[in-house]
C-alpha cells in the first residue's frame, strides 16, 4: 500500500515540479536511475513482506495439521482401549449366556425342574421350560454374531499421502 501511494505521489508531483522549473524537456539520467533504484527497493520490500506472510501461513498450516494428527492419534488410542473393554464385556455376556443355558439344560436333563409354563405372581413372572436354555444360548450367539458383524469391523484408514508428500517437499527446500 505504501508503494502504491509513493508511486501515485511521484506521478502527480513530478510534472508539477518540472513544469514550474521548466525542466520538462530535460530529464536528467541520474533521476531516472534514482527512481528505478527506488522502485527496485520498494519492490524488494514488498516481496519480502509477501514472503513473510506466506511463511507465517505455511507454519500455521503445518502447526494445525500436527494438532490434527495428535488429536487423531489420541482418538485412535482411546478407541483401541474402548474396543478391548467392550470386547471383554461382550465375551463375558456371551459366556454367561452359555453358562445359564448349561444350567437350564442340566436342570431339565436331571429332572430337578419339570415345570413347563408361565407363573405370574406379585413377585414377578416365572417361565419354566426346557426351551429356555436353548433360547438363552441362541440369543447369546446372535448377540455375539451382531457384535462381530456390525461393531467389531476392521476398517483400514488410509493416511493422507499427498499432504505428507507436500510437507516433506516443502521442508527439503
Amino acid at each position: 500500500m505504501k508503494f502504491i501511494l509513493q508511486s501515485i505521489l511521484f506521478l502527480l508531483i513530478t510534472p508539477v515540479l518540472y513544469g514550474a522549473v521548466g525542466l520538462h524537456d530535460e530529464i536528467h539520467p541520474a533521476m531516472i536511475h534514482t527512481e528505478k533504484a527506488r522502485y527496485e527497493i520498494n519492490s524488494l520490500q514488498h516481496d519480502i513482506e509477501v514472503s513473510n506472510i506466506e511463511l507465517d501461513y505455511f507454519l500455521k498450516k503445518k502447526e494445525y495439521k500436527l494438532k490434527i494428527m495428535d488429536y487423531n492419534e489420541g482418538t485412535y488410542k482411546l478407541q483401541y482401549a474402548l474396543t478391548i473393554a467392550i470386547s471383554v464385556l461382550i465375551f463375558m455376556l456371551v459366556l454367561s449366556g452359555i453358562y445359564l443355558a448349561y444350567i437350564q439344560v442340566e436342570k431339565d436333563v436331571s429332572g430337578k425342574e419339570n415345570t413347563t409354563g408361565i407363573k405370574v405372581s406379585k413377585f414377578g413372572v416365572e417361565i419354566g421350560s426346557s426351551a429356555i436354555g436353548l433360547f438363552i444360548l441362541f440369543m447369546s450367539f446372535m448377540f455375539f454374531y451382531l457384535y462381530l458383524k456390525n461393531i467389531y469391523v476392521f476398517k483400514y484408514v488410509e493416511s493422507p499421502k499427498s499432504s505428507m508428500i507436500s510437507i516433506e517437499n516443502n521442508e527439503s527446500k
